[in-house]
């Protein structure tokens, strides 16, 4: 049996990680003619919270940040050697682990390429990490892609 993903999906978060993640999905993505879902999640908590009144951030706080995580999202895919036009964009909100395992299921991935930072020894430990998350409980095979820094 070989393996032949119809769909890849590729989080992004605008690191180097996640570009070279992209490029990776890209190429393979090229070879076994796959649709690639991009996708950037808007993590679901206000960075700037006000103390004093415990508002909430508006709706058109996230409208904006969407906008521009959109806008963002097309400027690196149209750096990516073989673009397509069978790539989707999705921006979505809420914590990127849990999005990125949703929105795996809802356009059916057969993969999840990824960018990981590497972070290891006691960090690790205590913060985890969303590669981590997402490898442990993905039901299609994840790719991890790191950047060296002599790249």
């Amino acid at each position: 049996m070989t393996f032949s993903p119809k769909t890849i999906l590729v989080p992004i978060d605008f690191s180097e990680h996640s570009r070279k993640a992209l490029g990776c999905a890209a190429d393979l993505g090229a070879s076994f003619r796959s649709r690639i879902v991009v996708l950037t999640v808007i993590e679901d908590r206000f960075p700037y919270p006000d103390l004093y009144s415990f508002k909430h951030p508006s709706e058109d706080f996230y409208k904006e940040m969407r906008e521009r995580a959109l806008n963002e999202l097309k400027k690196v895919v149209q750096l990516v050697p073989h673009v397509k036009e069978c790539m989707d964009l999705f921006v979505t909100r809420g914590y990127p682990a849990e999005k990125i395992l949703e929105v795996a299921g809802q356009e059916k991935a057969d993969l999840i390429i990824m960018g990981t930072h590497g972070t290891g020894g006691i960090g690790h430990i205590f913060l985890g990490s969303v590669s981590q998350k997402v490898l442990h409980r993905a039901v299609c095979p994840v790719m991890l892609v790191r950047h060296s820094a002599d790249e």
